[in-house]
């Protein structure tokens, strides 16, 4: 069966503590999997007294994927930024500094929906056709639950692209999507 296999930008929201932000994610296509880059620059008026070893995936408290309305993923940064397997450049986590300087970090992160490693692993990649909504819901943490200790983040400008991965499955000479034949 033929398909076709994109990946494209999507969008971008920026870091503000405490809060949550949504994502509208494309509908259509059979998504495969999301990718999530998180990175800028802060600058630390007060030293703090260190870094957590998640580091800047800490600043992103809870993912979610609501489907429909509703949830059918959650999960935290630490965990989607430290299951990476290579590709797209393997994984990368780079964490800001905590003395009094300006800092800059990256992590990145795939939500993945197939199973990647699997004998077919387009057939279960998430379908949206025919979907009403898919969303993805960022809940954003505190300065606090990165680093340790008092210091103070005077000013910053983090952050998170999200770009999907979707394939789009043939249509037959009916009309209708081509699914796989069973021979016995």
């Amino acid at each position: 069966m033929k398909q076709a296999r994109t990946k494209r930008y999507w969008a971008t929201k920026y870091f503000n503590p405490g809060t949550a932000d949504t994502i509208d994610l494309p509908l259509g296509f059979d998504l495969e999997s999301l990718h999530l880059y998180f990175s800028g620059t802060l600058t630390n008026s007060v030293a703090w007294t260190g870094i957590k070893s998640e580091g800047l995936s800490k600043l992103i408290k809870r993912l979610e994927v609501l489907h429909n309305g509703e949830t059918i993923a959650t999960i935290n940064m630490d965990i989607v930024a430290g299951g990476n397997y290579p590709r797209d450049g393997g994984v990368i986590r780079v964490n800001p500094g905590y003395t009094a300087a300006a800092q800059s970090g990256e992590v990145v992160g795939f939500v993945d929906f197939s199973h990647v490693g699997g004998v077919r692993p387009k057939d279960s990649n998430l379908v949206t056709a025919g979907s009403r909504q898919l969303q993805l819901r960022i809940t954003w943490g505190q300065w606090t639950d990165m680093y340790l200790g008092a210091g103070t983040v005077s000013a910053y400008s983090l952050a998170l692209a999200v770009s999907v991965y979707e394939t789009k499955e043939a249509v037959g000479p009916n009309g209708q999507r081509m699914l796989p034949e069973f021979k016995m």
